[in-house]
Parts: structure tokens; sequence; C-alpha cells
């Protein structure tokens, strides 16, 4: 989780979030040319964190308390580049409209994480309990390579002399960064609050619960979710540069994916308690009580998370902005006030009225953004 968590917290910070205008610039020049600054920034910024790193290794550790993760500290930038450079062809993908290319590779990214995670603590005992962080680390490596050659061709034309003109790129398109790369180190540093103040001030019991109920319910709808983010942002760059209103295909997308979370959404929040010990045994009923609480939050985020890419691709990145500082400010606001005052459940249950008005504000700014489109250059 340690590692999850630092590898989330460097990669808007790696990647700056140049990646996003690759999707949502107008021309096809300008798509390449961010492609290139992307790429450029993701790895001058890895090689100062990782210079930063050699230097100051043993204080990192001390003071974030990883020693657990001792042997596995310099891979977390690595981890944030090669995830960067996933993201870049991801988008330079998503711009082409090569939605299968995207699906097929991060199905067999997920084949192969899991094959290592398998492999590893079969070939190196000593390596048993790090099986899951070797397979985290491998799966954005594995996914890059594949991208490379499917795109060989794309890459053999371009022309990666970089020039003095790199710099005015990166200024022309400088919101990306204010506006998007900040948020998005905020947002990774919002989700990471709830486990850092149970892990804080509840037991470890507890800690394992809300961590088993969020992977149970957030991974598989996450990889659902993103998939749609991707097609989404692209849809939506193009009836704005079309000049039309995205908010009636907005509208119909809710629908859609309301549609798609209450089977689970009903199944969960009323059967989850006797379900999870069904399935993991008698000793995780508490994370069945768990997930329950916590789910119609959940099913929000599914429906709302693919949505926010409308505020980039409208060109309303300051609501992107807003939106994410309010969310972070509200959550420790309430995560200070009563962890460890109340009960394990109670906690949860603030927890989940919290994002549930959070991602209520987000669903505002989004239509707001529908109705207000930009163009992007």
């Amino acid at each position: 989780y340690l590692f999850n968590t630092l590898s989330s917290l460097l990669i808007p910070l790696i990647s700056l979030q140049y990646q996003t205008g690759i999707v949502v610039v107008k021309t096809i020049r300008e798509s390449h040319k961010l492609f290139k600054l992307s790429i450029a920034i993701s790895f001058l910024i890895t090689l100062f964190l990782s210079i930063l790193l050699l230097i100051f290794k043993s204080d990192i550790i001390f003071l974030l308390k990883l020693d657990n993760i001792n042997y596995f500290i310099f891979y977390v930038p690595i981890f944030a580049f090669f995830y960067s450079i996933n993201l870049s062809f991801i988008n330079y993908s998503n711009r082409k409209k090569a939605y299968k290319l995207i699906r097929n590779i991060v199905i067999m990214q997920a084949l192969f994480g899991s094959f290592i995670s398998i492999l590893i603590p079969f070939l190196f005992e000593g390596l048993k309990e790090y099986g899951l962080i070797i397979s985290f680390i491998f799966n954005p490596i594995f996914s890059v390579l594949l991208f490379i050659y499917a795109h060989r061709e794309f890459l053999r034309k371009l022309n990666f002399n970089f020039s003095l003109s790199i710099f005015n790129l990166a200024k022309k398109y400088r919101q990306f960064p204010l506006l998007l790369g900040f948020p998005y180190f905020i947002n990774v540093l919002t989700s990471s609050l709830p486990i850092l103040f149970i892990t804080k001030y509840y037991t470890p019991a507890a800690v394992g619960y809300y961590a088993l109920s969020i992977k149970l319910v957030a991974a598989p709808l996450t990889i659902l979710s993103k998939s749609i983010k991707d097609v989404l942002l692209r849809k939506v760059s193009e009836l704005v540069n079309a000049g039309r209103y995205p908010l009636n295909y907005i509208l119909k997308l809710t629908f859609i994916l309301t549609i798609i979370i209450s089977v689970p959404f009903l199944v969960i929040t009323f059967f989850g308690k006797d379900l999870v010990p069904f399935v993991f045994g008698k000793q995780w009923e508490q994370a069945g009580i768990f997930v329950g609480i916590l789910m119609p939050s959940l099913s929000l985020k599914f429906i709302v998370s693919p949505l926010i890419s409308v505020l980039p691709s409208t060109g309303n990145n300051k609501y992107f902005a807003y939106s994410h500082i309010i969310s972070f400010a509200f959550t420790f606001l309430v995560l200070f006030v009563f962890a460890g005052k109340v009960s394990e459940i109670d906690i949860l249950v603030k927890i989940n009225n919290t994002d549930l008005f959070i991602y209520s504000i987000y669903y505002l700014f989004i239509i707001i953004a529908a109705r207000n489109p930009k163009k992007t250059s």
C-alpha cells in the first residue's frame, strides 16, 4: 500500500499532466508536440527525483517510515515514469480512436501482472512477500513496450530532436500543470487521507477491513470507469472543437452509468455483510459491513469519476482545480475533527457522507462546464 501511495503521489508531479493535451488540443501537429513534451518532462523530473532520492534516501525512509519497502524505494520514481509514459501512449491512442488497442493492452497488462505476482514467489522464495510490488512495478513497463510496438511507425516518424522551442511549448500549455497537475496531486492525497487517519486512530484490523472493502469494489469499478473516461475525454473534445454542446451526451452517459452500477449497489449495500464472509471467510465479516456502508459513495464515484474528464476537455480547467481543492479541504476537515473521537462504524458513515457531498459538487461543476465549453487551441 505504501509503494502504491508514494507512486500515485509522484505520477502527477512527474508528468505535470501535459499528456492530457495530447487528446484535447485541436490540431494533430500540436498533439504530436505535446506527446514529445510529456516524455521529455517526465524523463527530466524522474532524473531529478532519483538524484534527490539517492542523496536523501536514509532521511526519507526514516521520515516516512518506509522500512518495509526499503529495497524498492528507488523503483518508486521509475514506476511513476513508466506509468506517465503509458498515459501518454493511451492518450495518443485515444486521439487516434484506437480504442480496441487500448482495451487489449489493458487486458494483457492485467494478465501479465497476475502472472508475475504468482510467478515471483514461486521462483524466488525470498521475494514471496514482495510479489505484488514487483508485479506493480513491471505492469506499466510491459504496457509501454506493447504500445511502442503498436505505434512503431508513428515513433519512427516522430522527430525527438529537442530545442529551446520546447520551453515555449511548455509555457503555451502551462494551464495543464497549473490547473490539472496540482489538482491531480491533491486528489491522490485526498484519496489517501482516510487510510492514513484510520491507521493512526483505529486498530490494524480496521485498516485491513477498510482496505479490503475498497479493493473489493473500487478495483473492478476503476478499470471500467477508466475505460469510459479515456473515450469520453476524446469524444467531448471533438464535440467542443466542432462547436457543439456536450451536455446531452453527458446526461445520456450519466443515465447509462447509473444503470450499470445499480445492480452492484443493491447487492452489496443490502447483502454485503453476508456476501463478503461467504467468499473470504467468517473472519472478514466486518469488511462486509464496511463495504455496505461505503457503497453509496463508491457508486456515486463510479458515475462521476469518468465524467470529470469533461472539465479539461471543455477547457474549464479552473473548475477541475476548484473541485479537487474543495474535496481535500472537506475530507481533511471531517477526518481531523472526528477521527479517534467516534467509533469505526461512525467514521465510515462520515467518510461516506463526505464523499457523497464532494462528488455531488463535482457533478455540478461538470454540468456547468458542459453548458459552457471553450475550444482548445
